[in-house]
C-alpha cells in the first residue's frame, strides 16, 4: 500500500510539474515592439546597412542560414551580413507572432531583390522563423533565426 501511495504522489507531482507555467501571453505592446524591430531590420537591409544589422540580434544569437553552418554571436553575424550582395528591395512580413513571458516566435515571409557581384539581378521569395527574446529595455531581439528560399536550387 505504501508503494501505491508513493506512486500516486509521484505521478501527481510530475503531472503538476509538466503543466505550463502561469506566464502571460504577449501584450499588444510586446507585439508592437516585435513589429518595430522587424521594420527597422527591413529598413537597415534596404539601406545595405550591414554593419549595424547585428544590433537586431541578442548577444547569444544564432543565425541558421540555408546551405551553411550555424553562425553564433553578434560579430560573426555581422560578418555574415557584410558579405551579402547589394539589396535593392526587401519587404518583410510577420505572418504569425506568438509567445509568452520573455520569448516569442515570428513566422514570416519576405520578398528580396538585389544584385550579385557580377551585376546579375536576383529576385527571391523566402520564409523565416525566428525566436525573439525580450530585453531589459522592452525590445525584442532575434535570439534564433532560420530562413530559406521558396525557389528551387539551380541545377
Amino acid at each position: 500500500m505504501k508503494y501505491f501511495q508513493f506512486a500516486v504522489i509521484l505521478i501527481a507531482y510530475f503531472i503538476n510539474a509538466c503543466q505550463p507555467s502561469n506566464q502571460v501571453d504577449l501584450t499588444e505592446e510586446d507585439i508592437k515592439a516585435i513589429e518595430q524591430v522587424t521594420q527597422v531590420f527591413q529598413n537597415a537591409e534596404n539601406s545595405n546597412d550591414w554593419s549595424n544589422i547585428a544590433e537586431f540580434f541578442s548577444a547569444d544569437a544564432i543565425l541558421m542560414p540555408p546551405n551553411g553552418v550555424a553562425i553564433q554571436g553578434i560579430d560573426n553575424i555581422r560578418k555574415y551580413f557584410e558579405s551579402f550582395p547589394a539589396v535593392t528591395f526587401l519587404k518583410l512580413e510577420n505572418i504569425e507572432v506568438k509567445g509568452f513571458g520573455d520569448y516569442a516566435y515570428t513566422y514570416g515571409r519576405y520578398a528580396l531583390k538585389g544584385t550579385l557581384p557580377e551585376d546579375d539581378p536576383v529576385t527571391d521569395e523566402e520564409k523565416y522563423l525566428e525566436i525573439r527574446q525580450k530585453q531589459a529595455d522592452g525590445s525584442w531581439l532575434i535570439y534564433r533565426e532560420m530562413f530559406n528560399s521558396d525557389m528551387a536550387q539551380p541545377e
